[in-house]
């Protein structure tokens, strides 16, 4: 029967319905498909669109504002994070700026927070305006006049039906406190005063209660009037100018003008570009002149607008001083009186300052300490010193030599994840002006290493080693410690300024821009500024520093660094601020992080300098003062050892030594005394002071040594033998777990950055026990696989070293360092370490499940497992101590690595026994040949013998035999046949019965003389040839083996004879022989 109601059509739709025979006679279950059918699917993308979009309209309140987005968001299907997803479209949605950043500032934001923080802005701002009315302080226009939007268009429906912006996402219930039309309250929208005539004004949509025209004179239509929008603002001017002698608390300028015989108080507003008269003034005038229409718009703070009444012209005079001046009448009793910025310089009221002039250069002194009175203040007023990179004024040049090679790299495969990233980071250097796109071809190519930091960024270094092994380095004196000391010493006030990605600041001219082009997934870039890991970037560092402030006294460059030395804070200030004037007149930046501000003293080249003078720096020591007393023979041995590398540096070492070396005696019991005691103390001390410990000079040749313990790093400065500085640390939890290969090689990276100031932009000579980082240091960085070494690699790019292997029994100090370190001090791990350098290495060649084979194949692998121990603790010294299943892989072991428990050579994986034949059948799946299938296996894979399994392999392949093609024998290449007798004859040596003969053969008439020789040398073959060709003729050409006949007689016989010797393989010439022999005539002669 309900079907029969609703129509034929509802009975249509009813019978679509998949219901069962009960279901159909359930009225609410009918009723529910029903609705189903009717009610429109929803799309969930247009929705979160809506929501999106959806922003506070201008004046809006917050609750409704609020309550919109909860509506909004219940159709957009975000789940558990509806609320989270709220608050984040309030806080970028909502109409208040500063509401804004006031939500911005809480770490952690909830919504009911938010909510509480709208509701809490917009009531203060109501009840401010209840307090103060809406005061016009200012009045700038905005940027592109735009006709203002009437009543009618601002607040109601188009015709057609379609609602404005300020009514869309749906009809808002807004109570206002009094509608300015009806002077009512009511909803937004129903207004009553709508479509309603005014009998004050006759205009249409208010009523005349709050008639705005009732008091206006008579209004004239000008309509050569500008239209546009003026915004209204206050300005409080002493957050803006900064005196600096003045203590006036005034916040803002007056002026009383008389305009029409009555005085007026102007507040002179510099920002405002119109003057603002209020309505209850100007009704005070007795002017005749008639006010004018105007279409200006006038927007206070916070985005209330105020239509204008009108606009006149009236004559104003101040100081004797008259003229006639435009103003804009608002009705709004609040508003002030307020002057623009042309009529206040017109009236000459305000005078623009170009220069100030200081008579006393004490209250710039006085100024200047106020201003820099710390590091964060210093920083704070020179802002733009420390943010963006710099450029250098002029260009650099990179010299290469002039029978350099060029090299082009392709560029390497990066993984798809950080495509998208490697590309955002091209376009923001390009974008800096660091780098610049190339379309055309360029003779030097490098590549490039990508470097993922542990937040997700990247960064890009350059990697010029075939650059550099041709660059010419220029010749730059860099400072030493004599030429600083003067400079240093007895100062009171020192600071420091480190130069902000210092080598990106000097800009490169065209061609040596050009050398530093890179290849990169995108195409290729080249570097228009000097990038990081050229190898005289440091001299051209040093020296563009020295042109830019070398001239300013008080002031000693080294490198990217600048120290301040001066003898008063006045002193210092005055040279700062030079330092500071100049770095923003060349578009210096300085970074913020390592700046020392008026120290009382500074650390340089292993002294340290103050007010008092100059003193070793204690840290040069440090590790040797704090080395513990041996606990046993073996540590008693090792502490000898360095004493006894330094002993040609100590007087009387052996007296000095005696007591310890006691203790070393088979058939003395270890037993640590007091007298011990003393002389190990006496000896440190020894080692500590002159003349043991050397002071650094810069000519002299730099040795580093370093090493590394199982828990500790050691290192030490060496010039000439005699240590400079000595240095160690302990290991963190994390770098525990390294390695010994990267323990070994983050000492050297512990080196150079201890003795930074030592070595840098110097060539030096590192002593390591650990053979494979020499030759790790000489690869690219491509090739190194593990990604630690690459990291510790990069780092160490900008400094120029020489790795050299030295044996652990002779590396004394670094190794007695490394074993016994300062536990007490703390070490942060280097978050640099936790970086991913991504290269082609790491993209393995085999799919997970084929990985996850390997894996658990080389854990079961006897002699692998054994490969990744020593990995982890080193490879003994000799090959006997290795086990028989590991000793295969003993003659490689400096270019096995582990990576991902899987063993590499160099970047090829090493297979597992079990998984060797599987291997070769895939490396002979396509039944190429030795070669082919030895130089696929030399791209991905490695076993001891690989080659001969290959070969045993394919030789035994029954395919490859059958279908092998057949050796295919050469046609014989005949001699052209000559045409006199002698003409071309053959020549050779024959050896029968005990005794040498020539033979010599014609090849036109099969004539064969055979002479005996007494031996074999050149001179007897010329004696036996000259009656042979005095009896037949001279030939033209001599065919022969190389012995004797290519010797130098037989080539200065056939140039006096006037014939040719051409020289063949002795097999050849028999053969001819013995042809001759066959057909031919034999002469047996005697000579």
């Amino acid at each position: 029967k309900s079907g029969d109601a609703a129509g034929e059509e509802a009975v249509e739709v009813f019978n679509t319905f998949n219901l069962s025979a009960e279901d159909r006679k359930d009225f609410d279950k009918v009723v529910n498909h029903f609705e189903k059918f009717t009610t429109p699917k929803r799309n969930v993308v247009v929705e979160r669109f809506i929501f999106n979009q959806r922003c506070q309209e201008e004046g809006e309140t917050f609750d409704v504002f609020v309550m919109d987005l909860k509506k909004l968001v219940k159709s957009c299907e975000f789940g558990d994070q509806s609320d989270s997803v709220v608050r984040d479209r309030i806080v970028l949605g909502v109409g208040d700026a500063r509401l804004q950043e006031r939500m911005l500032r809480e770490s952690d934001l909830s919504l009911e927070r938010a909510i509480d923080l709208g509701k809490t802005a917009e009531l203060s701002k109501i009840r401010a305006q209840t307090v103060q009315g809406q005061n016009v302080d200012f009045v700038g226009r905005r940027s592109g006049a735009q006709k203002p939007l009437s009543s009618r268009e601002a607040n109601w429906s188009n015709k057609d039906g379609t609602v404005n912006k300020s009514c869309q996402n749906g009809e808002k219930a807004r109570m206002f406190s009094s509608c300015w039309k009806c002077n009512r309250k009511h909803v937004k929208g129903k207004c009553p005063a709508y479509g309603k005539r005014c009998h004050s004004c006759n205009n249409l949509n208010h009523f005349s209660v709050v008639c705005r025209y009732k008091d206006v004179k008579d209004v004239v239509v000008d309509e050569s009037e500008d239209n546009g929008d003026y915004y209204v603002n206050s300005i409080n001017v002493h957050h803006i100018v900064k005196c600096i002698e003045s203590a006036s608390t005034v916040k803002e300028w007056k002026k009383t003008l008389i305009i029409e015989g009555q005085p007026v108080t102007f507040k002179l507003d510099t920002g405002a570009e119109v003057n603002v008269l209020p309505l209850s003034i100007f009704n005070l005038f007795k002017s005749q002149s008639k006010m004018r229409k105007c279409n200006v718009v006038l927007k206070a703070f916070g985005g209330a607008t105020i239509k204008p009444v009108g606009s006149i012209s009236l004559n104003c005079s101040v100081d004797n001083l008259n003229c006639v001046i435009d103003f804009i009448i608002v009705a709004n009793p609040q508003v002030r009186p307020l002057l623009g910025i042309n009529e206040c310089v017109k009236l000459d009221l305000i005078h623009f300052v170009n220069d100030i002039e200081i008579p006393n250069k004490n209250e710039l002194d006085q100024y200047m300490n106020m201003a820099f009175s710390s590091k964060d203040e210093f920083i704070q007023n020179n802002v733009e010193l420390f943010e963006g990179v710099g450029k250098f004024k002029g260009t650099c040049k990179i010299n290469i030599k002039n029978d350099a090679t060029p090299v082009v790299r392709p560029p390497r495969r990066v993984p798809l994840t950080v495509k998208p990233k490697l590309e955002l980071k091209l376009k923001e250097l390009e974008a800096q002006g660091i780098i610049a796109k190339v379309d055309q071809p360029k003779e030097w190519v490098s590549n490039i290493v990508i470097i993922e930091k542990a937040n997700g960024t990247i960064r890009i270094c350059l990697d010029p080693q075939d650059l550099n092994k041709v660059i010419k380095r220029e010749h730059v004196l860099i400072p030493t410690i004599e030429e600083f000391l003067p400079k240093l010493t007895n100062k009171s006030v020192y600071s420091v300024l480190d130069l902000k990605d210092g080598f990106f600041q000097i800009p490169l001219d065209v061609k040596s821009s050009e050398l530093c082009t890179f290849s990169t997934p995108f195409g290729c870039y080249k570097f228009l500024r000097l990038p990081m890991g050229i190898s005289c970037a440091p001299e051209i560092f040093q020296k563009r520093n020295q042109e830019n402030f070398g001239d300013i006294q008080g002031v000693l460059i080294y490198f990217d660094d600048l120290l301040i030395a001066a003898n008063s804070i006045k002193e210092h200030d005055e040279i700062l601020a030079k330092v500071v004037q100049r770095a923003k007149s060349l578009n210096i930046k300085f970074n913020k992080n390592k700046v020392q501000f008026r120290v009382p003293e500074v650390k340089y080249l292993g002294h340290v300098f103050n007010v008092a003078g100059m003193r070793p720096d204690p840290e040069r020591v440090k590790a040797v003062v704090e080395l513990k007393e041996p606990k046993n023979k073996l540590e008693l041995q090792r502490v000898l050892g360095m004493l006894n590398y330094l002993r040609r540096f100590v007087p009387h070492f052996s007296t000095k030594t005696a007591a310890l070396r006691e203790l070393l005696k088979q058939k003395v019991e270890w037993q640590w005394l007091g007298l011990h005691s003393q002389a190990f103390k006496e000896l440190k001390n020894l080692i500590c002071n002159a003349p043991v410990l050397g002071i650094f000079d810069s000519n002299k040749p730099i040795t580093l040594q370093a090493d590394s313990s199982k828990d500790g790093l050691g290192c030490c400065l060496l010039q000439n033998g005699q240590p400079i500085a000595f240095s160690s640390r302990s290991l963190t939890d994390s770098e525990k777990n390294y390695a010994q290969i990267e323990k070994e090689f983050l000492s050297i990276l512990f080196a150079v950055n201890k003795f930074h100031y030592y070595i840098y932009g110097r060539e030096v000579e590192v002593l390591t026990d650990h053979k494979p980082l020499v030759s790790i240091m000489n690869k690219n960085i491509v090739n190194v696989l593990s990604n630690r070494l690459q990291r510790i690699k990069i780092k160490l790019l900008k400094y120029q070293l020489n790795l050299k292997y030295l044996p652990g029994k002779f590396m004394h100090i670094a190794d007695l360092l490394s074993r016994s370190f300062n536990e007490k001090e703390i070490q942060l791990d280097d978050e640099d370490m936790i970086e991913t350098v991504h290269t082609l290495t790491k993209q393995l060649q085999m799919s997970e499940i084929k990985k996850r084979e390997f894996k658990e194949a080389t854990l079961k692998d006897q002699g692998l497992k054994k490969v990744q121990q020593y990995w982890e603790t080193g490879w003994p010294n000799s090959i006997d101590k290795v086990p028989k299943e590991a000793r295969s892989y003993f003659r490689f072991r400096h270019e096995l690595s582990v990576e991902q428990d899987l063993v590499f050579l160099n970047s090829r994986v090493v297979v597992p026994v079990s998984l060797r034949k599987s291997m070769l059948l895939l490396l002979h799946e396509a039944h190429s040949g030795v070669e082919k299938s030895k130089a696929r296996a030399r791209q991905v894979i490695f076993w001891p013998n690989i080659n001969d399994d290959i070969e045993k392999m394919i030789s035994t392949c029954m395919v490859c035999e059958r279908y092998r093609p057949q050796t295919i024998k050469e046609p014989l290449i005949s001699h052209t046949i000559p045409h006199l007798p002698y003409e071309k004859i053959g020549a050779d040596i024959c050896d029968y019965g005990g005794k040498s003969y020539l033979v010599v053969g014609c090849y036109l008439t099969k004539w064969v003389d055979v002479v005996q020789l007494r031996n074999k040398s050149s001179e007897e073959v010329i004696n036996k040839l000259k009656p042979m060709f005095a009896t037949h003729g001279i030939p033209k050409i001599m065919i022969c083996d190389n012995v004797p006949f290519s010797s130098w007689e037989m080539k200065k016989f056939s140039k006096e004879w006037c014939f040719e010797i051409i020289t063949s393989s002795p097999t050849q010439v028999a053969h001819y022989i013995a042809q001759y022999c066959k057909i031919g005539k034999i002469n047996i002669v005697q000579y």
